[in-house]
């Protein structure tokens, strides 16, 4: 079956998109803008792409080896940095490895206490692809479903819910893999092509009245972080925003798909979303910091400027981790072998 690059594209932008929130601090208007969206659209996309047409041993088996098992070896890789951090001040090995954050629990989605955060999504696509496998049997009941979740996730939203509790997190989320299933068959067999026609004008000239109204909105219902349980204000105009943002990605992508040197870069990083979702916050959040601390310009981290620059240089340096982590780790990532020769 051929690739369908446009949704390469579009998980190449959304990935860049989640790259550069993290390089950012909250309260950043730019930083509100990412966060309304981002985590929706990966969760749509995911529910594109799951196939539940086999015996349920064959797909458990999958879902352990390509979201579950790299979730587990970043968890441990986080495990092993704490254990000799604190040996290194001078814990005796059981107590620091007993102690360190990520805690035991972690591999069982609750106290999700890591450096490598981004990893959440892993376990919480993991619980929701499973339970989608057997809602999909009955498509009113996965409608049902997924509609449950938008009154389910008021408790998250009003009450204050422990952070770290990963099934937790998975309940808002439901609703949009169902809506990335439920319409998976126009998503693709979707031509980016078509949205370019003159035909076309009046969906472009809505969106063009719909993305300053998403600018403005997600900007007033900031604060949202799905790992948080933050959905900003208000509960509502959370899912607005959410579905203003992704429907204004997937026309932009329309656009950004018809330039060839554009679509191929994208393309690219959309096939490595993995390998890039799982390495990247050790360049965002954790070398780039301490060389900034090193040289006594750890106060210019979060200054717009200095957030640009880095990503900047953060988008080529990745392109030499992703090659190595499917060449030589894409075991452990749960990736296919790559061919030799």
């Amino acid at each position: 079956m051929q690739r369908n690059t446009y949704l390469d594209v579009v998980k190449g932008v959304g990935i860049l998109l989640v790259v550069f929130g993290h390089l950012t601090k909250g309260g950043q208007i730019w930083r509100e803008w990412i966060y309304a969206f981002h985590m929706p659209l990966f969760f749509m996309l995911s529910g594109v792409f799951v196939r539940t047409d086999m015996p349920f041993g064959d797909f458990l088996r999958k879902k352990l080896r390509t979201l579950y098992l790299p979730y587990a070896v970043f968890l441990t890789v986080d495990k092993l940095v704490g254990t000799c951090t604190l040996m290194r001040k001078g814990s005796g090995f059981a107590d620091a490895f007993l102690t360190s954050k990520p805690s035991l629990w972690s591999y069982l989605g609750t106290h999700f206490r890591t450096m490598n955060a981004p990893i959440w999504f892993l376990f919480a696509l993991f619980l929701l692809q499973i339970a989608l496998y057997f809602l999909s049997k009955k498509r009113a009941l996965l409608i049902a479903a997924a509609i449950l979740t938008v009154p389910a996730t008021v408790p998250l939203w009003y009450f204050e819910i422990p952070y770290g509790e990963l099934y937790l997190n998975a309940v808002p989320a439901f609703g949009f893999l169902a809506v990335g299933y439920l319409f998976r068959d126009r998503f693709l067999s979707f031509d980016p092509a078509s949205v370019l026609q003159k035909k076309s004008v009046p969906v472009w000239i809505a969106a063009a009245g719909v993305a300053p109204a998403y600018l403005l909105c997600s900007a007033v219902n900031g604060g949202v972080d799905m790992l948080c349980h933050l959905y900003g204000n208000h509960l509502i105009l959370y899912y607005c925003c959410a579905a203003a943002g992704i429907v204004l990605v997937l026309l932009g992508c329309c656009a950004l798909h018809a330039v060839t040197p554009l679509r191929r870069v994208l393309a690219w990083f959309g096939q490595n979303t993995l390998c890039i979702l799982v390495t990247h916050y050790y360049l965002t959040r954790e070398a780039f910091p301490a060389l900034l601390d090193h040289f006594g310009m750890l106060y210019l981290i979060r200054t717009p400027w200095m957030e640009c620059l880095l990503f900047a240089v953060t988008a080529p340096c990745l392109v030499p981790i992703v090659l190595v982590c499917r060449r030589w780790l894409y075991a452990p990532l749960g990736l296919t072998k790559p061919k030799r020769g």
